[in-house]
C-alpha cells in the first residue's frame, strides 16, 4: 500500500453537498489531512491505530496560503464530496493511513489489527469524500 499523494496549497472543495465547518486545531495539520474530532471538540490528523483516531470525519480545506495549519488556529473541515489536491489512480478506493493524516490506496493487511476505515475514491480532479459508518479492525 502506498500514501497517496496531496499537495496543501492545491486543496479546496470543488464540489460538497454541506458547506465546510470551522474547527479549532488540536495539533499541526496541513490542508489535506483526514482528521477526526477529539473529545475536546478539537480536530486532530486521523490514523489507522485506534477505532478512535481512524474514525475520519472529513478533510482539511484552509490552512495559511501554504497550506500550513498550526495548533490553535480555525481551521474549515470538508465533509463530502470533491476536494482537490489529491492525486492517484482514478476510481481507486483509499483508506485512513498509518501516518497521522495520511490516505493510503489499499486497506491494512488482515490481522494487523489496524483499522480499515474507506475515506473515499479518488477522482481525476482530486479525492471524492464518501466515508463509511465506523471503522473496522482487520
Amino acid at each position: 500500500m502506498a500514501v497517496v499523494s496531496k499537495t496543501a496549497a492545491q486543496v479546496h472543495p470543488l464540489s460538497v453537498s454541506r458547506s465546510p465547518l470551522t474547527y479549532v486545531a488540536g495539533e499541526d495539520m496541513s490542508a489535506g489531512d483526514v482528521v477526526y474530532e477529539g473529545a475536546d471538540g478539537k480536530i486532530y490528523k486521523a490514523s489507522n491505530d485506534t477505532a478512535a483516531h481512524a474514525n475520519v470525519m472529513g478533510v482539511v480545506v484552509s490552512g495559511r496560503a501554504d497550506g500550513v495549519v498550526k495548533a490553535g488556529d480555525a481551521v474549515d473541515v470538508a465533509f463530502d464530496g470533491l476536494v482537490s489536491g489529491f492525486s492517484g489512480t482514478p476510481g481507486a478506493i483509499v483508506y485512513v493511513g498509518a501516518s497521522a493524516g495520511t490516505v493510503e490506496d489499499a486497506a491494512p493487511a488482515a490481522a494487523s489489527g489496524l483499522y480499515k476505515f474507506a475515506v473515499g475514491v479518488l477522482h481525476k480532479q482530486g479525492l471524492f469524500l464518501r466515508l463509511a459508518a465506523e471503522p473496522e479492525q482487520v
